[in-house]
């Protein structure tokens, strides 16, 4: 294991060297079941689903050849979901749907982080510039706990109708009234154990000097002090709730409005608002330094009021069909991170970057849809998209240059990012596709099939530096094979990714453009076969 900060260098973007690399356990169980009764001409359903889902994985952290610290999350999330419907024609010229959906959701984590004997020369100093302050083995053996829990009790009654004014004008209204019920807790504790230093001792470093915030003790109640040359824990009460309750009530509805111009193009508009309710903030005690510090627990609610004008069309005999939708979307409260100030410990200023709200966004653009079949075994499609999705008003944000020296903003915690594109969201995508099939014999068809697709550069985080962004790709599939004309029996050979276009599906970064960050690839070039059979 190679000592101090002396790393290797990583040969490629699927060679890397971390301290521990263990096994991701998995574990998804689950049941749904869906009734139907016709009841008078009314038709009933219910739909009754169940899942639990357990995630313990067990890997080393930092990502260094290191014995930084061993990190896991064992995370539990078990939920019911119940929704009975109704549905009908009135009088023939009103199509009719009215139900109730039900969701409990019980959400579980814990985060167990165990330091190693290298953690405090990592984190709290160098080899090349020691602290004299820092026993190489001060965090060796401590473990720090962090147990979330977050609960969902949601009822939601709602109903939507169309009513047939005339043959060529239909007007469609919606209208849904959610109850929610929600609970947060977000306790944490640290420990030692024998062979680690005197636990107060350490605990006081890490709060005075700020290295690793991630070492909170809100289970105890309790922080660290120093006394002249004696460390000690004394009461500690938090300046704010590491758990509790919240109620919302929203309400959802939608207008939409078409009319057929001719009997072949079919022209519409919608207006409708929604409303994400706040979410439960899952790192909401922020008592690192021992400040006391407490983040809200829920965000706001986020409103979507969406405004949207199009058309639907289908030309020479249905050999050409043609879509476009305008949009515009304003959008309050939007949920992200954003930073704060938590207090002024030593004379410095003490932030974090937590799940918050975003006064607003806004999302504007053009959807466009293709069809045309110039052969009957001839398929041609084309779909593109531009998307203008930028923060209205943003002036907290993560600021990615915060204490990085030589930056004109190192000193400041906040970036304002009003009128930026907001993370993943690409302001261009395409996908152009061709599919051929052909009769072989009275029982087997061939077929054969390309697709590509394009998506434009796009920043996966809100901090703007040139190592979060992926640039603009585009990616090539293709395939062929057979099948019986019953569709019963089916061999296709494929390829995806077909040139091995290397690209980015997520990015985790650390601040400033200084900082380590964390690609996870998409999959390479892939080659394989399916065969398929129906059984009816």
């Amino acid at each position: 294991m190679p000592k101090g900060f002396d790393f290797t260098v990583f040969a490629g973007p699927n060679d890397f060297d971390v301290a521990d690399q263990n096994r991701l356990l998995v574990d998804i169980e689950g049941v749904s079941n869906e009734a139907n009764w016709d009841v008078n001409g009314v038709n009933l359903t219910s739909i009754s689903a169940w899942e639990d889902f357990r995630f313990t994985p067990q890997n080393g952290g930092g990502n260094v050849p290191l014995q930084t610290s061993g990190f896991e999350v064992h995370t539990n999330a078990n939920q019911f979901s119940q929704e009975f419907r109704a549905a009908s024609t009135l009088w023939q010229d009103v199509d009719w749907q009215a139900g109730v959906y039900a969701l409990r959701e019980f959400i579980g984590a814990h985060a167990r982080q165990i330091y190693g004997s290298d953690a405090a020369e990592f984190a709290l100093g160098t080899v090349a510039n020691p602290n004299p302050n820092v026993n190489p083995a001060l965090l060796n053996g401590v473990e720090s706990d962090h147990f979330g829990e977050a609960n969902t009790t949601s009822v939601g009654p709602y109903l939507h109708a169309v009513w047939h004014v005339t043959d060529q004008f239909d007007l469609a209204a919606g209208f849904r009234d959610t109850q929610e019920w929600k609970y947060d807790s977000d306790q944490a504790s640290v420990k030692g154990d024998q062979n680690s230093p005197n636990l107060a001792e350490t605990i006081f470093l890490i709060q005075s000097q700020g290295a690793i915030p991630g070492i909170v003790n809100t289970g105890s109640g309790l922080r660290a002090v120093q006394n002249g040359n004696k460390f000690s824990f004394v009461p500690y009460t938090p300046n704010g709730p590491i758990a509790g309750s919240e109620q919302e009530n929203s309400i959802s509805f939608t207008l939409n409005p078409s009319y057929k111009i001719t009997p072949n193009l079919l022209g519409y508009a919608q207006i409708a608002q929604s409303q994400i309710s706040g979410a439960a903030v899952t790192n909401a005690a922020e008592l690192a330094n021992g400040l006391g510090s407490v983040i809200p627990l829920f965000t706001k609610p986020e409103t979507s009021t969406d405004y949207e004008l199009g058309f639907k069309s289908d030309w020479l005999d249905h050999h050409l069909r043609l879509n476009a939708n305008l949009y515009w979307d304003d959008v309050s409260n939007f949920q992200t991170q954003v930073t704060d100030e938590l207090g002024v410990l030593n004379g410095q200023n003490v932030t974090s970057s937590f799940l918050s709200n975003a006064p607003g966004v806004l999302l504007r653009g053009v959807e466009f849809e293709a069809q045309a079949i110039p052969l009957d075994d001839l398929t041609l499609g084309l779909n593109l998209a531009f998307n203008d999705a930028r923060y209205t008003s943003f002036a907290d944000a993560p600021n990615p240059f915060f204490n990085v020296a030589g930056t004109r903003t190192a000193a400041n915690p906040f970036a304002s990012e009003t009128g930026a594109q907001i993370p993943n969201a690409p302001r261009v995508a395409g996908n152009f596709s061709i599919n051929y099939e052909h009769p072989l014999t009275d029982r087997f068809t061939g077929f054969l099939w390309a697709n590509e697709s394009y998506r434009s550069r796009v920043y996966f985080v809100s901090s703007y530096v040139p190592q979060n962004y992926q640039t603009d790709y585009a990616l090539t599939d293709f395939g062929f094979g057979v099948r019986t004309n019953d569709d019963r029996y089916s061999l296709q050979f494929f390829v995806r990714n077909a040139f091995d276009t290397q690209y980015a599906v997520s990015i985790a970064t650390a601040q400033g453009p200084q900082g380590s960050t964390t690609q996870t690839l998409a999959e390479p070039r892939f080659i394989g076969a399916t065969f398929k059979v129906h059984f009816e």
